[in-house]
């Protein structure tokens, strides 16, 4: 299963905010490369251990072959000091089925982080897919305004325009072209008669 930082942090500081928006600030500032660069220079600057622990051996020792909901992935992330949260996008990328909201596939900024490296053989059961209608609807629905109306419509007159002068233009030269194949023609018959 795959959830939210929120849902899945274990670090005493970062879990005890209230708001998702909170969590995901406060863990990017742990754990972005570039902090960590600076942990790495300066043990004293902050950084997150779990997910230090989880990037250093996490990595190399999967999730044992299981089911695991959150608490599982908590209680797991507790035992080995490792992040939940990233264990759980590492380890969907091995995962036969995979459980998690429908954002994760169907936003196209949270596909392409979380999403975009899954298995293709990876079976996807969406976590309230009742709201995935809306969801569709919503992301594949434009509002159209009078004024974009307007707009469109004088960029297909300048288009056409801009097509018809094309037009014109090629026709005149053809026309052009075709006189002087007749001229050169014309010349060479008289020249070969004289």
């Amino acid at each position: 299963a795959l959830s939210s930082r929120k849902n899945l942090c274990i670090h005493p500081e970062v879990s005890s905010l209230r708001f998702g928006k909170e969590v995901d600030g406060r863990c990017l500032s742990l754990t972005a490369s570039y902090v960590r660069a600076q942990h790495q220079r300066d043990a004293s600057a902050p950084a997150c251990r779990f997910f230090e622990e989880f990037d250093t051996q996490g990595r190399d020792q999967p999730l044992p072959y299981g089911v695991y909901n959150l608490d599982d992935l908590k209680a797991h992330g507790r035992r080995r000091g490792w992040c939940p949260y990233f264990l759980a996008r590492y380890s969907i990328l091995h995962a036969n089925i995979v459980v998690y909201s429908y954002h994760y596939l169907l936003d196209p900024k949270i596909a392409d982080l979380v999403s975009r490296e899954l298995a293709k053989k990876s079976v996807v059961v969406f976590d309230e897919a009742h709201n995935i209608d809306n969801v569709c609807i919503d992301s594949m629905g434009v509002n159209i305004t009078r004024r974009t109306l307007d707009r469109c419509q004088a960029n297909v007159g300048a288009l056409q325009a801009a097509i018809q002068k094309i037009k014109d233009s090629d026709a005149r030269r053809l026309t052009e072209e075709y006189r002087r194949l007749v001229e050169g023609l014309r010349e060479a018959s008289v020249a070969r008669d004289h």
